[in-house]
């Protein structure tokens, strides 16, 4: 977590078992002219200093993707490096590129001195190229690993101390403070108050509106050196406030909530493999109450030489909005990515009920078909309908991969949820979005599938963002055929995927969406693509229409 520290070995009751020296800007002088005790790298440069608060200043730009290169160390721990280092990019629009391009600006080296020091932001870009400008001193399998990791990466982001935040309000004793450091590190009174007691004004750095002593970013703090008796453990992830102001550094694209469905494409770079991508929607005015946010897959591209690992979920839900991201993990590709989302805007009202599926939840014999029976929070008058989409998913990249969802027996109290995969298929894993609605109570809505083989596919010379030989099926809806009882004039389609059939031989390309002429016309068309050499034996999607 800090700055080439050892962890200072415990001699009385009352020494602190670890004082955290993490701390890291310097100028290119600095760096010729080491200390003497600490590395320079491990001081706070006098013109600043960094808590969660971040000096924008250093701040890597919007989206901006950040090339990391291991200097050393084995490959078990790079991949774990990170696999911790990603979890910054849930909450932050930017990327972490571990492609040991020699060119890289942030380069990491591994030792066993204890704790860690990084370079601050943009600044790692004045370093030499044959400079590391991140140190991890803590092994792999230390319960501080995971912390010191974040902690750095924070660095790299930008942030800095959360105890030197205009916010922070620490009661130190400083002579057991002073008599620590010179006992320890032979720091004087003066370096003291520069490393560790200073705090910085609010016009220097941008923070929390409060002091977060479980920030990823602050130390580990002994009742010893502190007034108030307080301990500060060691934090093992990042806080609510630290996920808060690095959004707020960081912002992720917002989409408003009238446009209904999120492609990574439209943020991304074509062809960017970015492990998850993310984007904030946002309502067009404050909900009443906290509404519920169902997703499920609207369009992917995976790449086939990898198993093939995909899904969307929903975090932050609040009045005003919520993030939606699709992601990939481990070493899946996914080049493109899409989503849609369904908002009940009264959770506790009967309209609708919904709900997911996640086969990881429970042992499930993956290799044959699944059917669990699903309960509803509250059963309906009569059997409703249950609309079903796929959420996420894991498949082996080497057999064909066919999967699909259905329902079974539907009865008021609950259903039948199928998953079904062909019998080459390696199905790892399964996650399902479920909605359900009582037709009777509800003439305005209603719900289908469509579902298209080979054949009922034709070519289309049409083409853009690097997609060539595009293979559609369109099939239309006539609403008022379909619910004569319908009395509503507007209205909107949620459509996503709920099956698939393709060959191994290429990438799995598939996307589903929905065309209408206006909001007042009785139709509107479901669109299945794939596109490129992707061979698709079939195809499904479902969906949910709601009049206004």
């Amino acid at each position: 977590m800090s700055s080439n520290e050892p962890t200072p070995e415990v001699q009385t009751a009352e020494i602190p078992r670890r004082v955290n020296t993490c701390v890291i800007l310097q100028t290119k002088d600095e760096r010729s002219n080491p200390g003497t005790t600490l590395p320079e790298r491990n001081r706070v440069h006098t013109e600043h200093g960094y808590a969660l608060a971040l000096d924008r200043s250093f701040y890597w730009s919007e989206g901006a993707e950040v090339h990391v290169r291991f200097l050393d160390g084995d490959s078990e721990t790079h991949k774990e490096v990170e696999r911790i280092a990603r979890e910054w990019e849930t909450v932050a629009n930017i990327h972490f590129v571990f492609d040991n391009d020699a060119k890289a600006p942030v380069r990491i080296t591994f030792s066993q001195a204890g704790g860690g020091w990084s370079a601050l932001g943009h600044d790692c870009t004045t370093y030499s190229l044959d400079e590391a400008t991140m140190g991890i001193g803590v092994q792999k399998d230390s319960r501080e690993f995971k912390s010191t990791v974040l902690h750095e990466f924070g660095h790299v982001l930008g942030c800095v101390h959360e105890h030197s935040s205009p916010v922070a309000d620490i009661k130190w004793k400083k002579d057991k403070l002073y008599q620590h450091y010179k006992n320890k590190w032979g720091w004087s009174e003066a370096e003291v108050n520069k490393q560790i007691l200073h705090r910085y004004s609010p016009t220097e750095v941008e923070h929390t509106a409060m002091f977060d002593d479980k920030s990823i970013m602050i130390y580990p703090i002994d009742p010893y050196v502190v007034k108030d008796a307080k301990r500060i453990p060691l934090p093992k992830g990042l806080s609510p406030g630290d996920r808060e102001l690095i959004r707020q550094c960081y912002p992720n694209p917002e989409i408003p909530e009238t446009v209904g469905v999120f492609y990574s494409w439209d943020y991304q770079r074509w062809r960017l493999e970015v492990p998850r991508n993310i984007a904030r929607v946002t309502f067009p005015a404050t909900a009443p109450v906290r509404p519920k946010i169902a997703v499920a897959l609207v369009e992917f591209d995976l790449h086939r030489g990898k198993d093939l690992r995909m899904m969307t979920d929903v975090e932050d839900v609040t009045r005003e909005g919520f993030h939606i991201r699709t992601k990939t993990w481990d070493d899946s590709i996914m080049y493109s990515a899409g989503a849609m989302w369904f908002k009940q805007d009264d959770p506790g009202s009967n309209t609708f009920q919904a709900g997911i599926l996640d086969t990881d939840d429970q042992s499930y014999d993956l290799r044959n078909s699944i059917k669990e029976n699903v309960s509803f929070d509250e059963a309906f008058q009569s059997p409703p309908k249950v609309v079903v989409f796929l959420r996420g998913f894991h498949l082996g990249h080497d057999t064909d991969w066919e999967l699909s969802v259905t329902t079974g027996a539907v009865e008021k109290d609950g259903f039948e949820l199928c998953i079904s995969c062909g019998p080459q298929t390696k199905l790892y894993r399964a996650i399902v979005t479920w909605i359900a609605y009582d037709p009777s109570n509800n003439p305005n809505i209603f719900s289908g599938t469509v579902n298209a083989v080979k054949e009922n596919f034709y070519e289309t010379s049409s083409t853009g963002g690097g997609r060539d030989a595009r293979r559609i099926h369109r099939k239309t809806i006539n609403l008022r055929k379909q619910r004569p009882g319908c009395t509503g004039s507007k209205f909107r389609v949620y459509a996503a995927i709920n099956a698939f059939h393709f060959s191994c031989a290429d990438n799995l390309r598939l996307h589903v969406e929905t065309e209408k002429n206006n909001d007042q016309e009785d139709r509107f068309r479901v669109l299945l693509k794939t596109w490129n050499t992707s061979v698709s034996y079939s195809a499904g999607a479902s969906y949910l229409v709601v009049y206004e």
